[in-house]
């Protein structure tokens, strides 16, 4: 009973200590409904966006970096162009540099480099949580994080490096573009078996799996549906084909899976 007692005190002790390092930063932006969101949000575990029926953009981002002792180094930015709402994150080097091997153990992700010849470790945890109108055009960027979509029916942008780009809707409305594009990810969407949409997919290095049977093409008495095994292509038409989805990846795979 001591032993287990023991356990649970540390473990509160733990888990305060990590809440401690933690730092939560919340902002909510007004939103004109004919404008766009652009979330520029490169470094970062995860990014997760979902729609809601409110003129309102909100976002909560958890970040501890070496410990909580350099969360300043996360510099977020919140502007308006015009009718468009960018939100931007970027890291501060001479705050980053200050990074000590010790700051860090195996449960974040990390870099270091070399500034002035003098090297510097970083390592962090960084989430992010968006809500914004379902109906508006989104644009994102971000190199890492793994990003999550959910109800949000307006045109979708969305760019990374190595993280996945998830979603899974209960419509594609008609004339909605959809483009999801990443170099290292893995694209994974999945959309209603009653979907009206032209669809395009591709990828160099990766493999392409789809839940939808496309029309094979006839030429020269032979049938055609993907490509060789580098330089993948498939497009199919879901419906009357009304609104466009487009999902690329260089060495990712991609999932098109069919929903209800």
């Amino acid at each position: 009973m001591y032993k287990i007692t023991t356990f649970i005190i540390l473990g509160i002790l733990v888990l305060s200590v990590q809440l401690q390092a933690q730092e939560v930063r919340e902002k909510t932006l007004d939103y004109n409904v004919d404008g766009g969101v652009y979330l520029d949000l490169a470094l970062g575990n995860s990014i997760s966006v979902k729609g809601w029926d409110k003129n309102k953009i909100y976002i909560k981002t958890t970040v501890e970096i070496n410990g909580g002792r350099l969360n300043k180094a996360l510099e977020m930015t919140y502007d308006k162009w015009g009718n468009q709402i960018r939100i931007s994150s970027d890291l501060n080097e001479s705050i980053l540099k200050t990074g000590r091997r010790g700051d860090c153990d195996g449960s974040y992700d990390r870099y270091n480099s070399v500034m002035n010849g003098r090297r510097y470790y970083a390592c962090y945890s960084i989430r992010h949580e968006v809500y914004m109108p379902k109906n508006a055009r989104l644009k994102l960027k971000a190199i890492n994080p793994k990003v999550t979509l959910d109800n949000l029916f307006g045109d979708l942008r969305i760019n990374t490096v190595n993280g996945s780009i998830n979603m899974d809707t209960p419509q594609i409305r008609p004339n909605q573009n959809l483009e999801f594009k990443t170099v290292n990810g893995r694209i994974d969407f999945t959309i209603p078996a009653s979907a009206n949409t032209e669809v395009e997919m591709s990828t160099v290095n990766g493999h392409i799996y789809s839940g939808f049977k496309p029309k094979p093409k006839r030429k020269n008495g032979m049938y055609r549906i993907g490509g060789s095994r580098f330089n993948q292509n498939i497009r199919m038409t879901l419906g009357k084909g009304k609104a466009f989805t487009e999902l690329k990846t260089v060495n990712g795979r991609i999932y098109l899976r069919k929903g209800k």
